[in-house]
C-alpha cells in the first residue's frame, strides 16, 4: 500500500502526498492505457498507468505513466482551476497554465514544466476526450527547481482509460 501512495505522489504534485489518501476520488486502477516517448532522445514506455480524473475539490486531471525498469516516470497533469479539459485542443505547458508536465527518474531528480521562475516550455494536444478515455501528444522540455539541469521528452503519445474503481 505504501508503494502505490509514493507511486501516486511522485505525479500528482499539486495535492500533498498527507492528504492524498482522502483527496482522491475517482481513480483508474493501474495499466488503465498506454503511454510513450523519448525522454532526452531515450524510448520511454510505461508499464504501469494511472489516472486521476476527480478529487475532491474537483481540480486536477491527471495521467501518470511508469517505467520501473527504466526507473522514470512521466505525469501529463491539467490543473482544472485555470481551464476546461476539451478534445481537439493543444495545451501550452508552463507556469500558470492549464497544463503541466513532470519527469520523476530514479537519480535524477525532478523536473517539470510548471516552475516558478520560468524557462519553460511545451505543449499537451489532447486528440479524443469524452469522460470515458482519453487520448493525445505531448513534449516539452522540463527544468529541475533551480533551473540548472533540463530533460527534453519528445514524442509523447498517451491513450488511457477514464473509469472508476
Amino acid at each position: 500500500m505504501k508503494t502505490k501512495i509514493l507511486f501516486v505522489c511522485v505525479f500528482f504534485t499539486t495535492l500533498s502526498c498527507g492528504n492524498l489518501k482522502e483527496s482522491i476520488v475517482d481513480a483508474n486502477p493501474l495499466n488503465s492505457g498506454t503511454m510513450t516517448a523519448k525522454i532526452d532522445g531515450v524510448n520511454f514506455k510505461s508499464e504501469t498507468l494511472q489516472v486521476v480524473s476527480k478529487t475532491t475539490a474537483g481540480t486536477l486531471f491527471s495521467i501518470g505513466g511508469v517505467s520501473i525498469t527504466q526507473k522514470t516516470g512521466i505525469g501529463v497533469n491539467f490543473d482544472l482551476t485555470k481551464g476546461k479539459l476539451e478534445a481537439g485542443k493543444t495545451y501550452p505547458c508552463g507556469n500558470g497554465t492549464l497544463a503541466e508536465l513532470t519527469n520523476d527518474a530514479d537519480s535524477k531528480g525532478y523536473f517539470s514544466t510548471d516552475e516558478p521562475q520560468g524557462g519553460t516550455s511545451g505543449s499537451v494536444k489532447v486528440e479524443t476526450y469524452d469522460g470515458k478515455a482519453i487520448k493525445g501528444t505531448f513534449s516539452g522540455t522540463l527544468y529541475d527547481s533551480n533551473l540548472k539541469k533540463k530533460v527534453v521528452i519528445t514524442e509523447g503519445k498517451f491513450d488511457a482509460k477514464v473509469g472508476v474503481l
